[in-house]
């Protein structure tokens, strides 16, 4: 069973980190990002880092990033293992409060995408559920 649960969870945050990288680059405008385990040895007991670099900068510990730039990373990580895993809802409550006005235009652009893209998702399925 624990070597079922190491793989999966091996698996899932090798996938998210396949994705990562781009959706951290689309909504920071470039920079790069990625999970990493704090015991790569004991994955049953591990912790997942994130490594985060804005661009422009070399972040060496994500506390010294701006309250808006933190809630950008976290976003990027939800986002990516979304894409993995992906939930039929997800709601947001007030993510966009301390963004500035670049970031917070950069999230916009990629929320309506995604919305969007999820709506013509979900046309197409019952299209094709219309057909049988």
């Amino acid at each position: 069973m624990d070597n079922v649960m190491v793989t999966q969870f091996d698996e899932t945050i090798k996938a998210i980190n396949m994705v990562l990288p781009e959706t951290f680059q689309t909504l920071f405008g470039g920079g790069t990002c990625s999970l990493r385990y704090t015991s790569p040895d004991d994955i049953l007991n591990t912790g997942v880092e994130v490594l985060a670099n804005p661009p422009g900068k070399r972040i060496s510990n994500l506390n010294l990033l701006s309250g808006g730039e933190k809630s950008l990373v976290a976003l990027a990580v939800l986002f990516a293992i979304l894409k993995v895993k992906p939930l039929p809802l997800t709601i947001l409550d007030e993510v966009e409060a301390p963004l500035d006005p670049a970031n917070l235009e950069r999230f916009a652009r990629y929320a309506q995408w995604k919305i969007v893209m999820y709506y013509m998702v979900q046309l197409c399925k019952i299209k094709e559920l219309r057909k049988w």
